[in-house]
């Protein structure tokens, strides 16, 4: 993946098809050839692997991997992405600064605990903001890999007393 930032012809970043009808301002654009140029910003951008922490070694898939404010605890839809078979991943490209990563098992890999990028367990979009420490994510590319456990399984019936 790229490592520039999307962003409208304002310099509105824009990394959503959302934000293409709701950010920037509107160009209008009259008869013959217009001349539009564009400076866009080198961003960061996220590469790991993520393995079972009982051997260190099995890929979890599939994992989603998403960007959190550390501010609000707002996930940034646009910034996620879903692992490969093989474990790895690759998030950008996004501004760098200060920001949280969470790794959610979803599907097949939904009994592993969810947790931030310092091993904290995060199971709701509240703990997002509470949980895991501030990580300052630098231009470039930066390797951030996880080792996620199993939890524990809940199984039973309901029936009418």
């Amino acid at each position: 993946a790229s490592a520039y930032i999307s962003e409208m012809h304002d310099d509105a970043p824009c990394f959503t098809n959302e934000c293409q009808r709701t950010v920037g301002e509107v160009l209008t654009i009259g008869e013959g050839t217009t001349e539009l140029n564009a400076d866009l910003e080198y961003g960061a951008v996220l590469t790991g692997k993520i393995v079972d922490a009982s051997d260190g070694v099995t890929p979890v898939y599939p994992v989603l991997i998403a960007l959190i404010d550390p501010v609000t605890g707002e996930q940034m839809p646009q910034v996620a992405t879903l692992n490969r078979p093989d474990g790895t991943y690759q998030l950008g490209a996004f501004p760098p600064g200060d920001w949280k990563v969470r790794f959610e098992g979803v599907e097949s890999a939904s009994a592993y605990i969810s947790e931030m990028h310092d091993d904290a367990p995060c199971f709701t979009n509240e703990c997002q903001r509470t949980v895991g420490e501030v990580l300052t994510i630098g231009e470039g590319t930066t390797m951030l890999n996880a080792d996620l456990e199993i939890g524990a399984t809940l199984i039973g019936s309901v029936t009418d007393a």
